[in-house]
């Protein structure tokens, strides 16, 4: 199945929208060097508190999004620890901006074993804007969508990373949000 990836010792793992570190936490005692990527100020606050005696985890505070430079990171008014770039109706703060391709350029991966990406609402610009080159450093991925924030389906992605050579499932949490999880085929460099 798409999903069942098994940290190594040796791997690269990416998080993006890592938020307090819950899931870089975990990740970290398995996997040789985890990226947590965090966009919101004082949510990125308490993921380096978390993570402050890790050694082979490296944060970054940025949105990871569909363009380089800023991005303003909508604060949902019924939910204070939930924030996307896709609204607008709420307070907010600019934040740096990097896609996919830079962040991983920035941080020298050549390739991520697993990445999680939970950005709100974003991942559909993210996975749509990512090269193909890009994509295909990233082994395997779990994805939550957001279908409420971005109002795309999430067939866009699963298109995107099937022609990248990669095998996905979607699974549905309810109709507007759930997660895609893709793996890397072995054959893919035949395609």
């Amino acid at each position: 199945k798409a999903h069942a990836w098994t940290p190594a010792p040796t791997d690269t793992v990416l998080d993006v929208g890592a938020h307090i570190g819950s899931f870089t936490m975990v990740a970290s005692c398995c996997a040789q060097k985890v990226i947590a990527v965090e966009p919101c100020k004082d949510t990125f606050s308490l993921l380096r508190t978390n993570t402050w005696r890790r050694d082979n985890v490296d944060l970054v505070r940025a949105a990871v999004s569909d363009r380089n430079g800023s991005v303003p990171l909508y604060y949902h008014n019924d939910n204070p620890q939930a924030y996307t770039t896709e609204l607008d109706d709420a307070d907010c703060e600019t934040v740096r901006a990097l896609t996919l391709d830079s962040l991983l350029d920035s941080m020298g991966c050549s390739q991520v074993d697993f990445m999680k990406m939970n950005c709100e609402g974003s991942e559909f610009k993210v996975i749509l804007q990512s090269s193909r080159t890009t994509l295909r450093r990233v082994h395997n991925m779990v994805i939550l969508y957001h279908v409420d924030f971005a109002g795309m389906h999430p067939h866009c992605i699963v298109h995107k990373l099937q022609q990248c050579g990669f095998e996905t499932q979607i699974v549905r949490h309810n109709p507007q949000r759930g997660y895609i999880s893709a793996t890397l085929t072995p054959d893919s460099h035949l395609r």
